[in-house]
């Protein structure tokens, strides 16, 4: 019986490190590949086609992070708005993570080609927090986030060095993503109500 009860802990204790292993090796993987991005495009570009090429790098990593926050976010609230707001994002940042992806095919732009570790430790943060809690928290997070966006993009916009047809997907990407920051304000005023 003892030796049985042996044999269990070190099966459990085989298996608890093997995901382990595997969670790391997931984790590299994830940012392995925007720095496998960001170290080809410096070996291919000059000074100023590779900041454009960074510029896109970034682009592309926040569209898998605003998308992936908001399916999360589709699963775990209960709040019909939020809910409705993250159905929107996903819809809005796929369509232009699929305009980015576009050009940088036709610009020979390495990309990311998945999300980084940040939504991972981000849902992990979430995982225990009661529903108003996490509305909150992630309403905090994706004016925070969208707030960096605009002022990148409209950075970009204004840069006279921005690649022009990069310029154009920023141009027309931005007011959506206004759009969404005024939409997360009032849910957040909203939510600021409803506690008080």
């Amino acid at each position: 019986m003892k030796s049985a009860f042996k044999m269990l802990n070190l099966y459990v204790f085989l298996f608890a490190g093997l995901l382990s292993f595997t969670s790391c090796q997931n984790t590299m993987k994830k940012d392995e590949s925007k720095d496998m991005a960001e170290d080809q495009n410096k070996d291919k570009f000059d000074k100023n086609n590779e900041k454009n090429a960074q510029l896109m790098v970034d682009l592309v990593s926040n569209q898998y992070y605003e998308i992936h926050l908001a399916q999360y976010a589709q699963q775990k609230s209960t709040n019909s708005e939020i809910k409705s707001l993250a159905t929107m994002m996903v819809d809005d940042h796929t369509a232009m993570l699929n305009q980015l992806k576009s050009l940088a095919a036709q610009k020979t732009i390495s990309i990311p080609n998945e999300d980084s570790t940040d939504v991972n430790n981000k849902t992990h943060d979430w995982n225990n927090d009661k529903p108003n809690d996490f509305n909150k928290a992630w309403t905090n997070e994706m004016i925070d986030n969208h707030k960096d966006a605009v002022n990148k993009m409209q950075g970009a916009i204004d840069d006279n060095d921005t690649d022009i047809d990069l310029k154009n997907i920023l141009t027309n990407g931005i007011t959506k993503v206004r759009m969404h920051l005024d939409s997360l304000n009032v849910c957040h005023d909203k939510l600021d109500k409803m506690k008080s």
